[in-house]
């Protein structure tokens, strides 16, 4: 079997909902050369469990940042937070520009 990208320990129900809960999801970016993999790891608030994982040495930063605001919103409106150093401030940039706004604030 193949492994794809997102990886998750849950199981959506059969029209693909989450179970119902709070989410966090945490993003360390790469640059998306292949040299290392940017990740998000979605974790359940209640739980401390970690719950998903996307992970890709491809996705360039811009292109992670759409992804991440689609899981959030999958995810219930999870809380999103990444490091905003280097790759992150493009990351940032994508996030701000969607209008998602449950975001870590410094």
């Amino acid at each position: 079997m193949k492994k794809g990208r997102l990886r998750l320990w849950i199981n959506p129900t059969a029209t693909g909902e989450i179970p119902e809960g709070e989410y966090t999801l945490g993003a360390d970016i790469a640059h998306g050369t292949g040299a290392s993999n940017s990740v998000l790891s979605i974790v359940n608030n209640r739980t401390g469990e970690k719950v998903g994982e996307y992970a890709s040495a491809h996705t360039r930063p811009d292109e992670l940042g759409k992804i991440a605001v689609a899981l959030c919103y999958w995810f219930h409106g999870a809380f999103l937070i990444w490091e905003a150093n280097g790759p992150g401030r493009i990351f940032g940039d994508i996030v701000i520009k969607s209008g998602y706004r449950n975001i870590y604030y410094r």
